[in-house]
């Protein structure tokens, strides 16, 4: 089923696994951020650790479906496009990431 929810680029995003039956507080559910999205419900995102203190991986983005993607903010535009940048530029690093993370002020108004 293709999610009827319309994604785009640096959209802050939760992955909720199935058996966690739309519960986003599941200890199971990763929080994220768009990095591109294909028009057949696929998305590629970057996914943080589970402390919010950096990225689960820095190489490389993970294919995921629309379906399973809710739209959920935790981090300000600004961060969010610094670290989409940083990816995109290959200059992404684990220093820069929680650098960015730690001067966070949270969603904007």
């Amino acid at each position: 089923m293709i999610s009827e929810t319309k994604f785009r680029i640096y959209d802050q995003v939760r992955y909720v696994p199935r058996h966690a039956n739309g519960d986003v507080n599941h200890k199971d559910v990763e929080q994220g951020i768009v990095t591109s999205v294909f028009n057949t419900g696929i998305a590629r995102c970057l996914f943080f650790r589970k402390d919010m203190e950096g990225l689960r991986t820095l190489s490389n983005t993970e294919i995921v479906n629309t379906a399973d993607l809710v739209k959920f903010t935790v981090l300000s535009r600004g961060t969010v496009y610094q670290i989409v940048e940083a990816y995109g530029s290959n200059l992404l690093t684990e220093e820069n990431v929680t650098q960015l993370l730690t001067d966070d002020n949270g969603v904007d108004d």
